[in-house]
């Protein structure tokens, strides 16, 4: 809990996070680390500047810090799982696109297949890929059952590109908006 009426920088039980680094064997960026992610708490105070300092008496041990790491570590990695499972989901339901693309050629493109291939040719935009010649696939939820050859044709390139594209390509975990 930060104490708000005690100016921490002229009182003796209050340390700086490097006094307090060294005690517990830490450096400053990880304890400003835990504190900014409010991993330590107790026995914080700041200066009227905004610069943290720890009571001598809430100082933490090297293995009270090594636990919160270890804590912080398995979040992160939950965080990590739980997005390749989304995106398991969101390459799964381009294949499954790609399965009615390759069963009818002149059907309609699926949403999510339309959607990575928006995201490739935005991605190749940003890379300096690609030219202008390339067909830009619609992505505006157009059905296209009806559509002309030259827009077929334009269909058919947009979906070779995008394999061309998906080959030099991975996706981050985080863009699992497919």
């Amino acid at each position: 809990m930060e104490h708000a009426d005690i100016d921490p920088k002229d009182n003796p039980e209050y340390l700086t996070l490097s006094q307090a680094g060294k005690e517990c064997g830490v450096s400053v960026t990880v304890l400003r680390e835990l504190i900014q992610e409010c991993k330590l708490v107790a026995g914080i105070a700041r200066t009227k500047n905004g610069h943290a300092y720890l009571h001598r008496d809430h100082v933490p041990s090297w293995s009270q810090i090594e636990a919160i790491l270890a804590q912080m570590y398995l979040q992160q990695l939950a965080r990590v799982e739980k997005a390749m499972k989304n995106l398991e989901v969101e390459v799964e339901a381009v294949r499954f696109d790609l399965s009615e693309v390759h069963a009818d050629p002149d059907g309609p493109l699926g949403d999510d297949l339309r959607a990575a291939a928006d995201l490739l040719v935005r991605r190749e935009r940003q890379d300096g890929v690609g030219g202008d010649e390339q067909a830009q696939p619609r992505g505006d939820g157009a059905d296209f059952g009806e559509e002309s050859p030259r827009r077929r044709a334009q269909r058919r390139v947009t979906v070779a590109g995008l394999a061309v594209a998906a080959e030099g390509h991975v996706i981050d975990a985080g863009e699992s908006h497919i």
